[in-house]
C-alpha cells in the first residue's frame, strides 16, 4: 500500500 495522494489538510498521506 503506497501512499498515492499526500493529504495536505491532515499532514498525512492516503494509503490506496
Amino acid at each position: 500500500m503506497l501512499p498515492l495522494l499526500p493529504n495536505l489538510s491532515l499532514g498525512i498521506s492516503i494509503p490506496e
